[in-house]
C-alpha cells in the first residue's frame, strides 16, 4: 500500500513568525520598563516626603523653643528697649554681628520674667536673658555649622557661656521685631517674627537644596509677647 505523507504544514499547525517573537519582546520590555519607572518614582517620592517631615519636624522644635522663650520676654520698649546692645537689660536683641568671644552668625536674646519657673510678673531680681546662635556655613570648626544653638543664662561679654544644640540643618534664620526701625531702640512691638530654613543635606554638591533628592522647607511664625508693653 503506497502512503503519500505530506510536508506541508496543516493551517492549524501555524508556527510563530520572528517578527512575531520580537513583537512580543518588544511589548513585555515596555511593561518591565513602565513597571520599573512607577516604582523609581514612588519610591523617591516617599524618600523626599519622608526627609520633608524630618526637616519639618526640626524646625518645629526650634520654633516651639524659641517660642516659649519669647512669652516669657518682659519689659517696657520705650523704656528697655530693643536691638540696643549699649545696655543690658534690652528686651530683646536680633543680631548678625560678630563677637570677638562668642561667634554669631544671626540669632536672638531674649530678656526673661524671672526665677525661671517662678515669674513674677515684673522686671528685676531673678530675671535672666537667654540666647539663641545661627552657626551658618562659615562657622568654625566645621563641625558645628548648620546648627541652631540655645544657651540657658545668657551673660554678655562672657566667653563661657554654655550652649546646646536645639537643631541641626538649619541653613537660614532670622528674628525680627514686627514695627521696629533699625537705629531706633525705642520702635516695634510686642510681637516677634522667626523664620528658619533646614536642608536635608546643606553640604551636598551634586544636589542643591531645593532639589527633590535634596530638600528644603521653610518655616515661619508670629510669636506675641503678653508682658512686653510698647506705650
Amino acid at each position: 500500500m503506497d502512503r503519500t505523507v505530506s510536508l506541508k504544514p496543516a493551517a492549524h499547525q501555524r508556527g510563530i513568525t520572528l517578527i512575531e517573537v520580537l513583537i512580543a519582546i518588544s511589548l513585555l520590555s515596555l511593561i518591565a520598563l513602565g513597571l520599573t519607572s512607577i516604582e523609581l518614582f514612588t519610591r523617591n517620592h516617599v524618600t523626599s516626603s519622608s526627609r520633608r517631615a524630618k526637616l519639618q519636624n526640626e524646625i518645629s522644635y526650634a520654633l516651639t523653643h524659641i517660642s516659649k522663650s519669647l512669652v516669657r520676654a518682659i519689659g517696657n520698649i520705650k523704656i528697655d528697649h530693643v536691638d540696643d546692645d549699649t545696655i543690658l537689660t534690652d528686651i530683646i536683641d536680633t543680631y548678625t554681628v560678630l563677637e570677638p568671644y562668642d561667634p554669631f552668625y544671626g540669632g536672638i536674646k531674649i530678656y526673661c520674667d524671672g526665677p525661671l519657673g517662678a515669674p513674677d510678673g515684673k522686671r528685676g531680681t531673678g530675671d535672666y536673658r537667654v540666647a539663641y546662635r545661627f552657626r551658618n556655613a562659615t562657622a568654625s570648626p566645621a563641625t558645628e555649622r548648620y546648627r541652631l544653638e540655645y544657651c540657658a543664662h545668657y551673660i554678655s561679654g562672657s566667653p563661657s557661656n554654655v550652649y546646646e544644640v536645639i537643631a541641626n540643618q538649619i541653613t537660614a534664620f532670622s528674628a525680627t521685631v514686627a514695627g521696629h526701625t533699625a537705629g531706633d531702640p525705642t520702635s516695634g512691638s510686642n510681637i516677634v517674627n522667626l523664620s528658619i530654613t533646614a536642608c536635608w543635606d546643606p553640604t551636598q554638591a551634586h544636589h542643591a537644596c531645593g532639589s527633590p533628592d535634596n530638600p528644603s522647607i521653610t518655616m515661619n511664625e508670629s510669636v506675641y509677647m503678653p508682658s512686653v508693653s510698647t506705650n
